[in-house]
């Protein structure tokens, strides 16, 4: 059997159409054409709804399987549809738009990367609502504001977007040297080329011209490598939020708005040393409590009591300077409790348990290390652990 024919490749702005079925498996129809794009390449599929013989079944994902393409849809079509049926297909427009221009808008921003910092797009993911690539090196903040710069000029003024569809061979001599990325091993190959701008092998979905893509966003950069990034309206619509917020937040500094990121740095360095001094602090006061005796329980253990200790690496590691033996209580706040234990006898997990009894609220962990929150907080832990341990 030949394999589906795909019209999304030859008209992306079609979204109704007509064509027959070829195959029916389960949930799963096959056409003899579809303008339903299949997931690949890192672009999403479409959504949308078939029609055959009167009944509606929602097109829920759209795969690729050889050279066909699958349409998984609800509810299963059964004895209902046979092949040769007409099928009447109705791609979600709006789910549709945004992909297309999120997947122009990644190609726009990929060709610019390259061409102003020789780096390529290793990874790409084009969603409806967000879309991220991932780079083969690093970038810096400065140069990703230049390259966000010359990408929204693009992508807000006109740069015609074609497709063509020509046997590999022809495509290789056609387009030798001028393809970015490598040429695809399909045959034959589909080019979209943006002017002045990128030409590369693709089988997405794309607009016909860069002004319809709109503002881009970046909402996210890490390692220099992964940039994800929003478009159009829904960047607009961010960007719009994202202002108010930082208008907020420079009033609540005091200071300019231009002024907002040196102030947001400092108070960041400012908290980070606090932080620091605080891990002091607590790194102090558990040594110290190590070299007190604590309180001696009935048993021979002894009971450490501390509040307000909330880094729990470090109480963690320096419980290990306690004698053997010993309980260590860390109450923080709002009824928050750690309980760890070196004490053979003593397993922190039933200490939390018997409090929970007690005191209500929930609990757990393992012999050594456990934690819960407790509905009512102690009037004296110490006396309560120790009462705990003379009935155990």
């Amino acid at each position: 059997m030949a394999g589906t024919r795909k019209g999304y490749w030859q008209d992306a702005y079609q979204v109704t159409f007509q064509s027959h079925v070829a195959r029916i498996s389960g949930n799963n129809i096959i056409l003899d054409e579809t303008f339903f794009y299949p997931a690949s390449g890192g672009q999403a599929c479409d959504r949308g709804v078939l029609v055959i013989a009167g009944k509606s079944f929602n097109v829920q994902e759209v795969l690729k399987e050889g050279d066909n393409v699958i349409h998984a849809v609800k509810p299963a079509p059964g004895n209902a549809v046979v092949p040769g049926m007409i099928a009447d297909g109705m791609i979600d427009w709006d789910r549709r738009n945004a992909l297309m221009r999120a997947h122009s808008a990644q190609h726009v921003l990929s060709a610019r990367i390259a061409a102003r910092f020789h780096l390529s797009t290793t990874e790409v993911s084009i969603q409806p609502d967000i879309a991220s690539i991932n780079l083969n090196n690093q970038i810096n903040l400065d140069q990703l504001e230049e390259v966000l710069t010359i990408v929204n000029r693009d992508c807000t003024t006109s740069h015609p977007v074609t497709t063509s569809i020509s046997p590999r061979d022809k495509a290789i001599s056609d387009h030798a040297g001028r393809i970015r990325g490598e040429m695809s091993t399909e045959d034959p190959v589909r080019i979209v080329e943006i002017k002045d701008i990128d030409i590369m092998c693709c089988g997405g979905t794309h607009v016909k011209d860069t002004s319809e893509i709109g503002l881009i966003l970046v909402i996210k950069f890490k390692g220099g490598r992964e940039i994800k990034f929003v478009v159009g309206k829904e960047a607009v619509a961010m960007l719009a939020k994202m202002n108010t917020g930082m208008i907020s937040a420079a009033a609540t500094l005091n200071k300019d708005m231009l002024q907002l990121a040196e102030a947001v740095e400092k108070q960041v360095k400012n908290s980070k040393l606090l932080e620091e001094q605080a891990d002091q602090l607590a790194i102090e006061l558990l040594d110290r409590e190590a070299r007190c005796h604590g309180l001696q329980a009935s048993s021979g253990i002894r009971i450490h009591v501390l509040k307000a200790i909330t880094n729990k690496k470090i109480a963690t590691a320096h419980f290990n300077n306690f004698s053997p033996g010993s309980i260590l209580a860390i109450q923080g706040d709002k009824g928050s409790l750690q309980i760890y234990s070196n004490a053979d006898t003593v397993k922190a997990n039933e200490l939390i348990q018997a409090l929970v009894e007690r005191l209500g609220g929930k609990g757990g962990g393992n012999p050594k290390i456990a934690q819960g929150m407790l509905e009512k907080e102690p009037e004296d832990l110490g006396a309560l652990l120790m009462e705990i341990l003379s009935k155990s």
